[in-house]
């Protein structure tokens, strides 16, 4: 088993901080992908004593920035008429995170900026489970709706 992009991620920015070393990261990757204990690298970083939950923390606020930069940057492209580019970097954004509400909800806009109204239906549907804004997320859904032909689910949103 290999460890997930997120977990790669969570791990490269650890390094980089120097909160870990390249031999306590490999131990970290072999037990957390291990098949009959898998945990997330984080939990296993804790869990050796490898880190403490100030460092996890740590790495974790910087991953969240780097989330935040990278769609503030595909915000800037899709409003530079630049949609496709946006989406792309949206994309890669919510894959990153998928629990990144930020990143959906520009990402729903820019699905919807990008005549690209099934998947955007699809976006705010996530967004449901989400949010503490269903109402809007409803909202968006209805549009993307009524764009698609779908009136009556988009009255019904």
């Amino acid at each position: 088993m290999t460890l997930s992009e997120q977990e790669e991620q969570f791990l490269a920015v650890a390094l980089e901080k120097r909160l870990l070393d390249r031999a306590q990261a490999d131990a970290a990757r072999r037990v957390a992908s291990s098949s009959t204990r898998r945990k997330p690298v984080s939990f296993v970083l804790l869990e050796l004593g490898t880190l403490d939950a100030d460092a996890v923390d740590l790495v974790l606020s910087e991953l969240l920035e780097l989330a935040d930069r990278e769609v503030e940057g595909a915000v800037r492209l899709a409003r530079s008429r630049q949609v496709t580019a946006g989406i792309r970097r949206l994309e890669k954004a919510v894959a990153a995170c998928p629990s990144n509400e930020k990143a959906r909800w520009k990402r729903a806009e820019a699905l919807t900026i990008g005549r690209r109204y099934e998947e955007a239906a699809a976006e705010y549907t996530a967004l449901l489970d989400l949010t503490g804004s269903p109402a809007a997320a409803l909202n968006g859904r209805g549009v993307a709706r009524s764009r698609l032909g779908a009136l009556d689910e988009a009255i019904a949103d």
